[in-house]
């Protein structure tokens, strides 16, 4: 799906110039959705591609701000590591297509790094406070060492197993694919924590 061929049933600009609307927000996913109405450029491999794109996307986004004079934010953003790949599920989907379990997808992500996503992550906060935007929210924040509870959303699980007696054993939070864990978490928060930071510097 495009950002652009009205397949999101939204238009941003007719949105933020409602009179009574305060703000406006918008996302960026790139395994998900084209953010561009440009055709692919041929010399540039997919992940650079992909951060000019989101980038763009930004810029655009800072215009309309400034067009309707309204504060925007990146509302949510994220990229699906390697190693998230077998967690994740689509949005408007229960299905993890990347999963050990699941057929040959037919759609492929970037299939990018934990060091790629950091990377991405840092420019594209940068992007957003040269941009002069208003806000950033990461998604998703991912929690580890979490103490599991049946019936819950982190249930005990043994030996792959989703029902067990014992209560007492850990687990993480919920991933669709785009949680912030393992290697490389602490310098992905970072960048976040930075960001919002340079935000709060500009509004204090």
């Amino acid at each position: 799906m495009s950002a652009f061929d009205g397949s999101h049933g939204v238009d941003s600009a007719d949105i933020i110039n409602i009179p009574t609307i305060g703000f406006s927000s918008f996302q960026f996913f790139p395994d998900q959705f084209n953010y561009t109405q440009n055709p692919p450029d041929p010399t540039l491999p997919a992940f650079n591609q992909t951060l000019e794109i989101g980038l763009n996307w930004v810029r655009l986004q800072a215009d309309l701000a400034q067009l309707f004079g309204k504060p925007v934010i990146l509302a949510a953003f994220g990229l699906v590591t390697q190693d998230n790949a077998p967690f994740f599920v689509p949005f408007n989907s229960t299905v993890a297509p990347f999963g050990p379990d699941s057929p040959p997808p037919v759609t492929q992500l970037l299939n990018v790094t934990n060091e790629q996503r950091d990377d991405a992550y840092e420019q594209l906060i940068e992007g957003v406070l040269l941009a002069g935007l208003q806000g950033i929210l990461q998604y998703q924040f991912g929690q580890g060492n979490l103490t599991t509870q049946p019936g819950t959303a982190i249930p005990p699980n043994v030996n792959g197993s989703s029902q067990s007696s014992v209560a007492t054993m850990t687990g993480i939070s919920p991933n669709d694919g785009y949680a912030g864990l393992g290697q490389g978490t602490e310098h992905m928060l970072g960048s976040v924590a930075t960001g919002a930071q340079g935000i709060g510097s500009d509004n204090s």
